[in-house]
C-alpha cells in the first residue's frame, strides 16, 4: 500500500507539472530624459546653516556657563532663535563675492 502511494504522488506530480505556463516578460518604463531644471524646494540652505551655528554656539555656551540640566537644550534653542533671527534682519547686508559691489 506504501508504494501505491509513492506511486500515485510521482504521477500526480509528473501530470501537473505540463500544465504550468510562464508569465509574460515584465514590462519596466523608462523615462527616456530628465527634467530640464531641477525641482527647487523652497528651502534656503544658507539660513539652515546659519541656524545651525547658532544652535552649536548656544548649546557650546549655555553647557559651559551653566551646569544644570537642561540649559544646555535651552541653550540650543535660544541659539537657533537668535541665527534664524540675524539671518532675516542682518543677512542681506552681507555682499556676496561672486557679485560685484555697486558703485
Amino acid at each position: 500500500m506504501h508504494k501505491f502511494f509513492i506511486i500515485l504522488a510521482a504521477a500526480a506530480i509528473s501530470l501537473a507539472s505540463p500544465a504550468a505556463e510562464a508569465e509574460p516578460p515584465l514590462v519596466i518604463p523608462v523615462q527616456e530624459r530628465a527634467p530640464a531644471a531641477p525641482a527647487t524646494d523652497g528651502i534656503d540652505s544658507n539660513k539652515l546653516l546659519v541656524i545651525g551655528v547658532g544652535v552649536v554656539v548656544g548649546y557650546t555656551l549655555a553647557s559651559t556657563v551653566w551646569t544644570i540640566q537642561g540649559t544646555t537644550l535651552l541653550g540650543a534653542v535660544a541659539g537657533g532663535l537668535l541665527g534664524k533671527w540675524w539671518y532675516e534682519n542682518r543677512a542681506a547686508d552681507i555682499v556676496r563675492l561672486d557679485r560685484p559691489r555697486p558703485g
